[in-house]
């Protein structure tokens, strides 16, 4: 081989590593300079927050505190609101919901 096919067999070598760490660079830009989730601001679905279960003895006991509180007619309220008038009558899956407003009573 001549010293003019080594050259060109290197500098062949060179431009195939220089298309390759351009890719790369690329490649790295585009991951750094896309949106992280931490830096976006919360779409609807991801402000959903996870509401943690309420049990039935655990609203009871609420209700039972609450009222003890003088606060029975604005339970009765809050039960109405939830298409019952006991809290044995109240759908399970509002047990939550009813649990975070009647903490504030």
């Amino acid at each position: 081989m001549g010293k003019f096919s080594e050259l060109d067999a290197v500098v062949t070598s060179l431009q195939s590593a220089a298309v390759a760490i351009n890719e790369a660079a690329n490649a790295i830009r585009e991951m750094f300079s896309a949106p992280q989730h931490e830096d976006t601001p919360p779409t609807a679905e991801e402000k959903t927050t996870w509401i943690e279960p309420v049990t039935f003895d655990e609203l009871h006991a609420l209700f039972s505190s609450k009222s003890l509180e003088g606060k029975a007619e604005s339970l009765k309220a809050l039960l109405k609101k939830y298409g019952c008038t006991k809290l044995s009558g109240l759908d399970p899956e509002n047990y939550a919901a009813i649990y975070s407003e009647a903490e504030v009573l």
